[in-house]
């Protein structure tokens, strides 16, 4: 039974899409309305195991999810889960107390969040983990008024922008490809919104006067003057979450060396795993495509191209490798491996 007193949000905001496509700076944006509350990142609501799990078997685990948390079964597995829900107003002894009392997901994750609406004085929730585009559809079923936004950006400056922040050339391509591609699964729907990356930073104003407009809220010139929690600065892109945004991110694919153009133009979707997901967009050519962006122009000799694939054939092995220990720590199967090469 639910508290009268308590603020339950039914038509909750999830942003999802690749990781280094502007997601920061979109969610910064709209922590500063007046009625949309966002908090770090959960990593719960990107994962099927969440979803598939009946909430019986969540209630006798909550504290090993808490602990280890939960894989994905997309590409990135994100392994961690509610490892911020301290500030989201929770401690652990309350939070696993809380999970006992409840009978349902949606029951579980309208507690969780009241307690957040009331700690930020706001009526509406939005969460923003990349991976949430994984299961767009699955959080769909549990809030039928959900509303999705898709942030995309030109795949070539994400994988740029992805390798400067430690990531290797394959890795990054399929967590470009694999998260903007299962966003794409849901572009049809009526409760989906998509912004483009390069729009964003050269109209903010237009593009989030239309992002509103779909929410059904006010447009606040105040989003791009007030201050709130977000501080960092990262590293790999232009933009400062609560600096002046600028367009200085755009692209910087252009000094990406060779190897990444190939690993970048070389890199698909498993098409055993794409089968299992409904996963139309296999390569990175088919997403640009898709989009509206160009793809490489490149040639390379034969020598190149040997050496290049024998090096993309070892990330390939290494990921794999990796990835099976990582399923295995988190109690998850490895059903379908996502990655491939040409």
């Amino acid at each position: 039974m639910k508290e009268e007193n308590k603020k339950y949000c039914t038509n909750p905001i999830i942003i999802g899409g690749s990781g280094s496509s502007g997601s920061t700076l979109l969610k910064s944006l709209l922590n500063r309305h007046s009625k949309i509350a966002i908090g770090p990142e959960l990593s719960i609501f990107n994962k099927n195991m969440f979803y598939e799990t009946p909430f019986e078997k969540i209630k006798d685990n909550i504290n090993t999810i808490l602990e280890d948390g939960m894989c994905t079964d997309g590409w990135f597995l994100y392994p961690t889960t509610f490892s911020d829900f301290e500030k989201y107003g929770w401690n652990k002894a309350d939070l696993i107390k809380m999970t006992l009392s409840k009978e349902s997901h949606r029951d579980f994750i309208d507690e969780f969040m009241s307690v957040f609406l009331d700690k930020s004085q706001k009526n509406l929730w939005a969460e923003k983990t990349p991976a949430n585009s994984y299961c767009f559809n699955e959080f769909n079923n549990i809030y039928p008024n959900a509303r999705f936004i898709h942030l995309y950006r030109d795949g070539k400056d994400v994988v740029t922008s992805l390798i400067k922040r430690g990531i290797s050339p394959y890795y990054a391509t399929m967590m470009w490809l694999y998260n903007t591609s299962t966003a794409s699964k849901y572009k049809n729907k009526s409760n989906y919104f998509e912004i483009k990356y390069e729009s964003l930073v050269n109209n903010p104003k237009e593009i989030l006067e239309d992002l509103l407009s779909f929410l059904n809220l006010d447009y606040e010139p105040t989003i791009f003057t007030k201050n709130d929690y977000e501080t960092d600065k990262i590293t790999s892109w232009n933009n400062s979450p609560t600096g002046k945004i600028s367009s200085g991110s755009i692209g910087t694919h252009k000094n990406m060396d060779n190897y990444s153009k190939y690993v970048f133009n070389n890199t698909i979707i498993n098409k055993r795993h794409a089968n299992n997901k409904n996963i139309t967009y296999r390569t990175t050519q088919e997403l640009l495509e898709l989009f509206g962006y160009d793809l490489f122009d490149y040639k390379f000799n034969k020598l190149d191209k040997l050496y290049f694939h024998s090096k993309l054939i070892i990330s390939y092995a290494r990921d794999l490798k990796s990835r099976y220990f990582t399923y295995r720590k988190c109690y998850n199967k490895n059903k379908y491996y996502p990655g491939g090469i040409k």
